[in-house]
């Protein structure tokens, strides 16, 4: 059994209470790590695909997830979501953990572009994000950060993509 750290522990938590209610669907994921968030969603009776730009990486979770991408439940890709052709209203959650700090602004305001793309009318995009850049430490310049957000860069965000 793996030990996780606390704060997956918590994101895993919040996920499970905030979806636990919501109709399964497709999912994309954009930076699955080693597949915590892809095991929640498949375990609640979602189907999808996550994206990642390293190998090793992907080539983890088709080992980890290797039944289910059998049945045709999840793929694993080794590729960038925005280079990725993608059908309109093809997924029903977009969802991302510790990503879009690494997207310089024109990259950021492309992932909310083309997640708003391709989820369905009812679509749902989760991001979850590093916060306070009060906090801004040797941690975010060791891991390529290029922000930490506040409920109002948030909000500026979902305001210039037309999300609600």
């Amino acid at each position: 059994m793996a030990v996780l750290p606390p704060g997956t522990l918590l994101q895993l938590m919040y996920l499970r209470e905030r979806l636990g209610h919501k109709k399964p669907g497709r999912f994309i994921e954009i930076g699955p790590g080693s597949g915590e968030i892809t095991q929640l969603l498949l375990d609640l009776g979602w189907t999808g695909q996550s994206y990642d730009l390293e190998a090793v990486t992907i080539e983890r979770l088709q080992i980890r997830f290797v039944k289910e991408i059998e049945k045709g439940l999840y793929s694993a890709v080794n590729a960038d979501y925005l280079s990725q052709p993608q059908q309109p209203g093809s997924a029903d959650m977009v969802i991302s953990c510790m990503v879009m700090e690494h997207l310089e602004d024109a990259s950021e305001s492309a992932f909310m572009r083309k997640s708003s793309e391709i989820l369905s009318r009812e679509g749902l995009i989760i991001g979850l994000v590093p916060s306070s850049p009060a906090h801004w430490g040797i941690e975010d310049d060791i891991a390529g950060h290029c922000r930490r957000y506040t409920r109002a860069s948030i909000r500026e965000l979902l305001a210039e993509n037309e999300w609600q």
